[in-house]
Formats: structure tokens, C-alpha cells, sequence
């Protein structure tokens, strides 16, 4: 029953209505209106947030204008914000699922700084939980990616993680409460669609149980992946360096390890430098494992680079430009002078006297004491991360 397992999610949480103030994402949705509903039901000091995506005209403006009146019932604040995700997406180049998912979380972590709220509730529930586990599932991931929807993170808080569709239509029924159809979630043009309107209608058929077969999958992923992650950290602050906008993580270390736990420590190094691993997938960790040399773009606008003795992972598009830059190594005599055919440049170097004013010196120059060079001989290579000047 829905009561029921909200509320043991709430002892999971260890919320207290008199201790937290909870920013509630509110689509117009059934979840959303039963988990703002239950919420406000039970004391708890909340705040309604609604991100209108614009995507469906005049629908969109409706739902949020049925938030806003059904906040105003409850005596609920209602915060708002419009955003065109579609016009986001093209140029952010994203899908337009991703932008709005960003553009969301963006907006509720600004509505509980703003209404300095400890927590965010979102309304994904049991059957959105499968979905998200099939979904990687058929696009290839790890184990973390089978671990499913997390209950919390961070001030993220989910208690209707294992409440299912169907309770969630049965607690609007008996408390009268209307809400908002979004008539895409009809459409079979999103994968997520697909398998919640005809792959797992399918399974059904072949055992009536499947729904909770999967739950309990995730559960067992859920707890291995707890205890193999933190043998991974151990692991991965060992052998990974990180410098400036980049994870290094030398080659040598990496082929020291078991094969199992290369790609755990590479997804890890992505997750650091991008923030999240979304849209990585098993295919991804592979062809990083199996590059000899030179660059890969990942989503998330993430590059991973393989030289002779690290594999770097960043973000960095200016260490991406150094690392473009052809490889060279010359000796220049002094005085002398050498052409540099790789980037066609000619470098001349000569003895003088020590300007009065250093600053006035041409950008295309530079000085160094002479006592201090090992030698009458410059080395003139390419720039390699980590340079400093």
C-alpha cells in the first residue's frame, strides 16, 4: 500500500517534519501531485518547484497553471521558471531529454538555496526504477548502471522508490485528487515508451512476476556494487593523479591491476572529471581500453587521450589543442638558430645584455640567464601537460 512503503522510505531517510524543509519537483503528474499531496498530509515544510519546458505549447502553460492552483489549495509555495528546452538542446548540442534533466536539477538546487531547504523530493517510483534498469541494460552498461535509481543522493530524495504506478493512481483515487496526463508518454518515439508500453507488457506475459524479479535484481546489484566501490576508491586514489582540468592515470599502475577493475577505475576517473556517467556506457570503457594512441571523444563533452605512459581523461580543450600539436625535440646551440618544420617556426637564440624593463620585452621573446643552462645547448620540444612557465 502506497502509505505504507512511503512511509518506510521516510524512516530510510530519516526525515523529521519539524527538522527538514523539502523542495518538491512537481510536474502536474500523478507521482508528483501524490508525493506533494502526502508530503503537505503528513507536516512536512515544503516548497513546490515547476520547470515548464515549453515543449507542448499550450499543454505546457496548462500544467503549470494547474500546479500553481493546486499549490495554492494547499496553501503550498509555488515557485516557476519557463525554459525552452528544445532551442537548450540544439545548442548545448544535447538530446532533449538530457537538457531538460539538467535544466531541472539546476532549478531545484536553486529553489532550496533560495528557500534554504536540506532536501529535494522527486516522484520516481518503482516502475520508472525497471524502466531505467532495462534502458541500460539494452544499451550496454556496468554494474552501477544496473544498481538502478538510488533512493538518495546528495540532497536528492526519492520515497517512492518502491511504490509502484498502480498505488500511486489508488492513493489520488481515494483522497479525490486530479492531476495532469502528459499525452507524449503515449508516444513510442522514446525508448523509455517503448519498454514501459510494450517490452515490459511482454515480459508479463512470459511471467507475471518479472516487475518484481528486476526490483530484487537491482537490490543485489545495489549492495555488491557498496562494497565493491569501496575497494575501487581505495584503489583508484592510489594509482590516479589529478592535475589542473585532468585525471592521470598512468599506464604502468593501470596494467598492474586486475582486468576486471580497469574499466571501474576508468569510469570512476570519468565520473570525477565530468561530474556524472550519464550516457557512458560499457561500449565506451572498452574502446578507451582498447586505444593504443591519440584521442576519443565521449558524451559529456569528456576526452580521453593515450599517450606512451598515462591515459589522460578531461575536459580540457586546451590540453585537448597541446595534444594535437605534432610531437618535435631539436637542440638549439647558442648562439644559433633551427627551423621547426612541424609547426613551421624558426627559433633563434643569441647573448645580450639584461633589459632595464623585462616587461618590455616581445611577447615572441624570452630571456634566461645563461649561468643557469646546463651547458651551451637548448632542448626545443612540443609543449606536454604539465608544463609551467
Amino acid at each position: 500500500m502506497f502509505e505504507v512503503k512511503i512511509l518506510e522510505s521516510f524512516k530510510k531517510l530519516i526525515l523529521n517534519p519539524k527538522k527538514d524543509k523539502i523542495v518538491v519537483g512537481v510536474s502536474g503528474g500523478p507521482d508528483s501531485i501524490a508525493l506533494l499531496h502526502f508530503l503537505f498530509m503528513n507536516r512536512y515544510r515544503v516548497v513546490a518547484a515547476h520547470l515548464n519546458h515549453c515543449l507542448r505549447g499550450k499543454d505546457s502553460d496548462d500544467d503549470q497553471n494547474f500546479v500553481k492552483g493546486f499549490c495554492a489549495s494547499l496553501k503550498v509555495p509555488f515557485v516557476y521558471k519557463r525554459v525552452d528546452i528544445k532551442s537548450l538542446s540544439k545548442e548545448k548540442k544535447l538530446s532533449i531529454e538530457e537538457a531538460g534533466r539538467i535544466e531541472r536539477y539546476k532549478f531545484f538546487d536553486q529553489v532550496a538555496e533560495k528557500y534554504k531547504a536540506n532536501k529535494i523530493a522527486l516522484a520516481h517510483h518503482a516502475d520508472d526504477n525497471i524502466e531505467t534498469f532495462l534502458m541500460r541494460l539494452l544499451r550496454g552498461t556496468g554494474i552501477k548502471g544496473l544498481c538502478g535509481i538510488p533512493i538518495e543522493r546528495d540532497k536528492i530524495i526519492r520515497p517512492m522508490i518502491n511504490v509502484f504506478k498502480e498505488e500511486i493512481y489508488d492513493y489520488l483515487k481515494r483522497n479525490n485528487l486530479t492531476f495532469r496526463e502528459d499525452l507524449s508518454n503515449l508516444s513510442n518515439k522514446f525508448l523509455r515508451n517503448r519498454i514501459r508500453n510494450q517490452i515490459i507488457p511482454a515480459l508479463e506475459k512470459e511471467n507475471p512476476q518479472i516487475k518484481g524479479i528486476i526490483l530484487n535484481l537491482i537490490k543485489g546489484f545495489s549492495k555488491d556494487y557498496s562494497i565493491l566501490q569501496k575497494f575501487i576508491t581505495k584503489k583508484y586514489k592510489k594509482i590516479v593523479k589529478r592535475r589542473d582540468d585532468a585525471i592521470i592515470i598512468p599506464l604502468k599502475k593501470l596494467r598492474s591491476i586486475p582486468n576486471s577493475l580497469v574499466g571501474f577505475i576508468i569510469r570512476t576517473g570519468i565520473a570525477d572529471i565530468s561530474g556524472n556517467l550519464t550516457n557512458i556506457s560499457s561500449k565506451h570503457i572498452d574502446s578507451i581500453i582498447k586505444l593504443e594512441k591519440g584521442l576519443l571523444s565521449l558524451p559529456n563533452k569528456t576526452f580521453a587521450i593515450k599517450n606512451t605512459n598515462d591515459l589522460v581523461l578531461t575536459s580540457n580543450v586546451e590540453l585537448l589543442k597541446a595534444e594535437r600539436v605534432k610531437k618535435f625535440n631539436y637542440q638549439l646551440k647558442i648562439p644559433g638558430s633551427i627551423y621547426i618544420k612541424e609547426i613551421g617556426k624558426r627559433l633563434n637564440a643569441m647573448f645580450c645584455k639584461r633589459p632595464k624593463n623585462i616587461f618590455k620585452i616581445s611577447g615572441k621573446s624570452a630571456i634566461v640567464d645563461f649561468d643557469k643552462l646546463d651547458g651551451d645547448r637548448l632542448i626545443v620540444r612540443n609543449y606536454i601537460f604539465g608544463d609551467k612557465f
